[in-house]
């Protein structure tokens, strides 16, 4: 209560700076209601502290579409970073491109987006927009260093491999020389068939019986 109480008074009194750093370090507040109620207040400054409310409660999208409305670009670019959304990023990213066909926005928009949102762009988005609208020369320091960063990336990867492969390798050698592995035998397809020491006086014996003596 003291807090809204506090936020209250210094709406009232316009004091945008102070209203900033209250937001900012006391969090104890109903702060999608005070978002919703500076959203369409006359100054820029209040509206501004809106969608931050907004971002700081990952209402990431209500964010962006009232800063735009404001033309606050850079805060654009700063909330679809923390939302660590493609999605949201790819869709500025072609609002941008729009906004630069229809002068609604500067050609930096394009090159600040692609350098502040790096590591959610995906480089075929890229190519396809500098292609269609000719914006080569703003995005090649993005593809510059994205082609670096592939390198890197590769070259971390062949280490990992090659490192992976010594390690089974000498795995194996060490399994080898402590457990020997004997040679199998040749098969024989005619076994040895045990030979059989008989008895002279029973072999005698036999014939006897069988009236050979």
């Amino acid at each position: 209560v003291i807090n809204e109480t506090l936020n209250d008074l210094l709406i009232e009194e316009e004091d945008y700076k102070s209203l900033k750093q209250s937001v900012e370090t006391f969090k104890n507040f109903d702060q999608i209601a005070l978002a919703q109620r500076l959203q369409k207040h006359e100054f820029l400054e209040f509206r501004r502290i809106s969608a931050i409310l907004y971002r700081d409660n990952q209402r990431y999208k209500v964010s962006i579409e009232s800063l735009k409305q404001d033309k606050l670009w850079q805060d654009c670019m700063e909330s679809a970073k923390l939302s660590n959304d493609k999605e949201i990023v790819e869709d500025l990213l072609r609002y941008f491109v729009d906004g630069i066909n229809s002068e609604l926005c500067p050609k930096s928009c394009f090159a600040a987006c692609l350098f502040t949102c790096f590591d959610l762009i995906a480089p075929d988005i890229v190519l396809e927009l500098s292609w269609k609208y000719n914006l080569f020369e703003l995005s090649m320091p993005f593809m510059v260093q994205a082609m670096r960063t592939w390198n890197q990336r590769f070259d971390e990867l062949t280490n990992k491999v090659e490192t992976l492969e010594q390690r089974l390798k000498q795995n194996d050698d060490n399994n080898n020389m402590n457990n020997p592995r004997v040679a199998p035998q040749a098969f024989n397809p005619y076994p040895q068939v045990p030979m059989i020491e008989y008895n002279n006086n029973n072999y005698n014996g036999y014939n006897g019986v069988l009236g050979f003596m």
